[in-house]
């Protein structure tokens, strides 16, 4: 079942079947949730679909399921399970990720991510990632020979900002990361992380 819902203010978070083919990668379609306050939830999903938000904020991603293609629809370029992304500046605050979990993504089972050239003038803020899963995120496209050209891992935070990008209030609560093909969990050492927690997270196995 694909279920998408919204709070009623007129934002986005529905399916977009838009044709996602590049190469090899599996035609595909992804929930694509923008703007704020948008609500995604009660979703469980295969064959490659994603959850992709851009420039999101005081958003909700609640009881969502993942489970990635094999490695011969995996593509060469990254299938991830759940991807926030902006191309521009701004401060984002307001991103919840509630029991959302993530299987056997090809590359990344949640990517957080921003474009380098505008790394200081980005913030974020009041994130909670509580009780999310990324389970065995990588592998698929180990198998197919595509990860020398993409790091692969179960959770990788805030990707392209820098050291004058404050992190506030970023929670990460009873999350579990095992079996990835790099790190449980990732985080650039030159992050300006004011207030991170981590709270009772369990990584186990990765590296494979």
């Amino acid at each position: 079942m694909l279920v998408g819902s919204t709070d009623g203010s007129g934002n986005i978070a529905t399916i977009v079947t838009t044709d996602l083919t590049q190469n090899s990668l599996i035609t595909s379609g992804r929930f694509y949730v923008t703007g704020d306050g948008a609500t995604l939830r009660n979703v469980e999903t295969q064959q490659g679909y994603c959850v992709f938000l851009y420039k999101a904020t005081n958003f909700l991603v609640q009881d969502v399921e993942y489970h990635g293609c094999d490695y011969t629809r995996s593509g060469q370029y990254g299938l991830n399970g759940v991807e926030w992304y902006t191309d521009g500046p701004g401060a984002f605050d307001g991103g919840n990720f509630i029991r959302v979990r993530v299987y056997d993504a090809p590359f990344f089972g949640f990517l957080i991510h921003s474009v380098t050239q505008f790394k200081g003038s980005y913030s974020a803020s009041g994130w909670t990632l509580d009780h999310c899963i990324a389970n065995g995120c990588g592998i698929a496209s180990a198998n197919g020979g595509y990860v020398s050209q993409n790091y692969a891992c179960g959770f990788d935070f805030f990707e392209g900002f820098g050291m004058s990008d404050p992190l506030n209030n970023i929670v990460v609560r009873d999350c579990t990361a095992n079996g990835n093909f790099n790190d449980g969990f990732h985080l650039e050492w030159e992050m300006d992380a004011v207030s991170m927690t981590w709270d009772h997270c369990e990584a186990n196995g990765n590296g494979v």
